[in-house]
């Protein structure tokens, strides 16, 4: 199986999503080392109707799969280190670290409302949910992996760090 780490970025509508923010989406995943297919470029069947049945694909959503290289089609590279020889757990946190760095900054784009990331072992349909802020992408994340000693099949909210955010994922977990 092959690890995939997919979902969207929520934005007003279609019409704030233009070349420029496609381009600083771009460009901000890069400066953190990694890879990103936007919208029509990515051609996983079964990522796309994950997608689609998740409600984030259409108006407002520009689709997402994060990769290590422009070489890669899945996310194998980010998250597959956890159960390899090389780096292992510490190969995988020091990625997903990238990975809640280029959410922050791609949640204080103006356009950018949200993002939905599922990550998964192969293709699942039915996902753990977490809601959680940038900065506590990485550690979230890891730890569902480190509990389960694998890449769960995760849906994970990651909302912009606002006070109102903050407080409403603070009373969720009350």
């Amino acid at each position: 199986m092959s690890y995939f780490l997919y979902g969207s970025l929520f934005v007003g509508d279609n019409s704030e999503v233009g070349d420029a923010l496609v381009w600083q989406i771009v460009k901000s995943a890069n400066a953190f080392g990694l890879f990103v297919l936007l919208g029509p470029n990515m051609r996983q069947a079964p990522v796309l109707e994950v997608l689609r049945s998740q409600g984030a694909l259409g108006e407002g959503c520009v689709p997402l799969l994060l990769t290590a290289s422009p070489m890669c089609d899945t996310s194998e590279e980010l998250l597959g280190d956890y159960q390899s020889a090389g780096e292992g757990p510490r190969g995988t946190r020091k990625a997903l670290k990238r990975v809640g760095e280029w959410l922050r900054d791609a949640l204080q784009l103006p356009s950018v409302r949200g993002v939905r990331l599922f990550t998964s072992d192969g293709f699942d349909d039915r996902f753990t949910e977490l809601q959680v802020l940038p900065g506590e992408f990485a550690d979230a994340v890891m730890a569902m992996i480190e509990e389960q000693e694998d890449v769960p099949s995760l849906c994970i909210r990651v909302l912009p760090a606002t006070k109102e955010t903050v407080e409403v994922i603070k009373d969720s977990r009350s």
